[in-house]
């Protein structure tokens, strides 16, 4: 190229087209985009208005369902300073804990059986018995060895069991929460080498589970 050759200065209509044709891009590239992502307000026949939300929202949103649903985990059926009388008989435990895990048979001194429960006391004092978790009442009844009896059903087919009782707060079919007082410790023919104490079991499918090991857990899991 002839560097002496000078080069002419665009015209003043073409400054000018060109600078608005750059703002026109703006403005309409700024109203899709806040079209996009605000809602809008327009009228019906009537002159309501209308408020119409944006399209852009993900549909595959819609199928996902937030769940605000409280787990729970098992706690302890009181809340005072309650020792453990007579543990759960468990064979993986060691010798001593288990040799506090079985029962003599009420009037047969020479009769003994597994403990499927644990028994707590406070020194012969009794205590507000709570509800270990949320649930329904499925019995409450007296029980000729057991005492007053209290079961509940939780989630799962999960059920636990409060006997020994010396009162009952609730009755057959209530809706319970967890931490719910549901009655209190007392005596019973089966706790009467204990004296007033509170006789726990959990039960699911027909089986005894260790209340001591499942404190915490959750209760679906359980």
């Amino acid at each position: 190229m002839d560097q002496n050759k000078q080069i002419k200065p665009w015209p003043l209509e073409a400054k000018t087209g060109l600078a608005l044709s750059l703002a026109a891009t703006v403005v309409i590239g700024g109203v899709l985009i806040f079209g996009r992502n605000k809602d809008y307000v327009s009228t019906d026949s009537n002159g309501t208005s209308v408020t119409n939300y944006s399209s852009n929202v993900n549909e595959n949103n819609n199928s996902e369902k937030v769940v605000d649903e409280k787990i729970e985990l098992l706690q302890k059926p009181y809340q005072v300073n309650a020792k453990i009388a007579r543990h759960f008989f468990d064979i993986n435990d060691d010798i001593e804990t288990r040799t506090h895990a079985v029962v003599q048979i009420p009037n047969k001194q020479s009769t003994f059986i597994k403990s499927v429960g644990v028994d707590y006391h406070l020194d012969g004092s009794s205590f507000d018995v709570l509800a270990a978790c949320s649930g329904i009442v499925k019995e409450r009844i007296n029980d000729a060895t057991y005492g007053n009896l209290l079961l509940i059903e939780h989630d799962s087919g999960l059920q636990t069991v409060y006997s020994s009782l010396e009162s009952f707060n609730v009755v057959k079919g209530n809706e319970v929460k967890q931490g719910q007082v549901i009655g209190r410790a007392g005596n019973s023919l089966y706790t009467s080498e204990i004296g007033v104490c509170l006789h726990f079991e959990i039960m699911k499918n027909g089986k005894h589970i260790n209340p001591e090991k499942s404190y915490t857990l959750e209760v679906k899991a359980i």
